[in-house]
């Protein structure tokens, strides 16, 4: 039987969340619990990256615009087209 549930691991903090983790054994259910709590926060935590405007289809469609009319206007400046 668990000494304590997952529950009870969303109140801890991190340094009680890393003292229970060096007294439980890793595969041990309360060391599953505290690793998967643990998991949790550092996903929760991580910032979510927004795409610039230059990743996104439509910037990349603009920029593609651009690189060939330069490309044109410089062909057509030298007389090569």
């Amino acid at each position: 039987m668990p000494e304590f549930s997952a529950e009870d691991l969303i109140n801890k903090s991190p340094e009680e969340l890393a003292v229970l983790g060096e007294r439980n054994h890793p595969l041990s259910a309360e060391g599953i619990l505290i690793k998967n709590e643990l998991q949790r926060r550092l996903i929760s935590a991580t910032p979510k990256m927004k795409k610039k405007w230059y990743e996104k289809p439509l910037g990349i469609l603009l920029i593609g615009i651009v690189a060939s009319l330069l490309a044109w206007a410089i062909l057509r400046y030298y007389g090569l087209a």
